[in-house]
């Protein structure tokens, strides 16, 4: 299961998308996962998704939320 953390506007969304020729399943997310700081990683955790990416500002942003990533 395969998640990025991305815009439908920008490259890597077409390298998500063609993960499904690979007979991956994508998770798509709709919402700022700023809102609340632990919500993608409750639906990382919850659907099982294996391959997470994403950017280090995401990770910079949350790890003032996050004790755990600091």
């Amino acid at each position: 299961m395969v998640m990025l953390l991305i815009t439908s506007g920008w490259m890597m969304f077409q390298y998500l998308v063609s993960a499904l020729a690979t007979g991956a399943t994508i998770v798509t997310y709709e919402g700022s996962p700023l809102k609340r700081a632990e919500s993608m990683w409750e639906v990382i955790d919850d659907l099982g998704v294996t391959v997470f990416g994403t950017s280090a500002k995401y990770i910079e942003q949350i790890s003032v939320n996050l004790p755990f990533l600091q």
